[in-house]
């Protein structure tokens, strides 16, 4: 993995910038405008076949790291979380203490080392055996040694989990994912939060399939002695229906807990209303693969 990748993200932003401009200005039908971001990611792949290995390394948003030839293209669909991120990052400072729930490979686990510094800690948390051995690698090459990994689920109590494994290693979940088909699963331990982290916590990234709430209620002591702070969970609600919870119920779980809520949506790239989204989220207005980030703070 001498050679680096490096994913063109400024290239990614300014042709999707300049689509939505277009589309804005009643543009968007004509030939060619859709396509403007599709030119970018064809020339590149041209000219980077080796994305076909199993395991390349890339820089994206500063961050390198080895990750899987398939999800490369994760970074080429779209420009890379262009909301979220930059809020994950203004969230931040260091000497902050940050916990990376549903780690996957582990580029938001090294972007928050990044962002926090050797003053600060970060706990990675993920139980799939595929993504832990690159998250691994990930962290080792990173030289953090102020970042801990956890290869275990989170969850609201101890207990013996089945994990199931999708054909993409950024859904495995403890259900069965509704746009995946089960592979296999495979045995995992879960742990509550409360048990993983010790002292302060300032910042907890939630990403685990429809899950999220079981994540919420093993941090009971966390939500109570950290009065300032932030989570950023995804909201996925076909994802926790799925789960057997309700999927417009995770905006009003976080806000009883006291925190204000930003909609962070990575597809649209548009500031979205919250009411909006939840009444298209109880009617099942949303497609089946939409989902967004919430960013929630309080006392901030």
């Amino acid at each position: 993995m001498a050679h680096i990748l490096r994913v063109p993200v400024a290239s990614l932003r300014l042709a999707a910038r300049v689509e939505a401009m277009l589309r804005r200005a009643g543009f968007g039908r004509l030939s060619g405008v859709s396509s403007l971001r599709e030119r970018v990611v064809r020339r590149w792949l041209l000219r980077h076949p080796e994305i076909d290995s199993p395991l390349v390394e890339v820089e994206s948003e500063g961050i390198r790291l080895a990750v899987p030839g398939p999800v490369v293209r994760v970074f080429l669909d779209r420009p890379f979380d262009p909301v979220t991120v930059p809020a994950f990052r203004r969230a931040l400072r260091p000497g902050m203490r940050v916990v990376d729930v549903g780690a996957h490979i582990g580029f938001y686990t090294l972007l928050a080392a990044h962002c926090v510094g050797s003053g600060g800690r970060v706990w990675a948390i993920e139980p799939a055996p595929d993504n832990l051995a690159v998250l691994r690698a990930n962290i080792e090459r990173s030289g953090a040694a102020h970042v801990s990994l956890l290869p275990v689920a989170a969850g609201a109590r101890p207990a013996a989990r089945e994990l199931h494994l999708a054909s993409s290693s950024d859904m495995h979940s403890l259900y069965p994912h509704p746009l995946q088909t089960t592979a296999e699963t495979v045995p995992v331990e879960q742990r509550p939060l409360d048990a993983l982290v010790e002292g302060a916590v300032d910042l907890v990234k939630i990403d685990v399939e429809g899950a999220e709430y079981e994540v919420l209620d093993g941090m009971r002591r966390i939500l109570a002695e950290n009065r300032r702070l932030a989570i950023l969970a995804e909201w996925n609600p076909l994802c926790l229906r799925a789960a057997g919870a309700d999927g417009a119920g995770l905006p009003a779980r976080l806000a009883a807990e006291g925190f204000a809520l930003e909609v962070l949506d990575d597809h649209s790239q548009l500031q979205r209303s919250l009411d909006e989204l939840l009444q298209m989220a109880r009617t099942g207005a949303l497609p089946n693969s939409w989902y967004c980030n919430l960013m929630a703070t309080r006392d901030r």
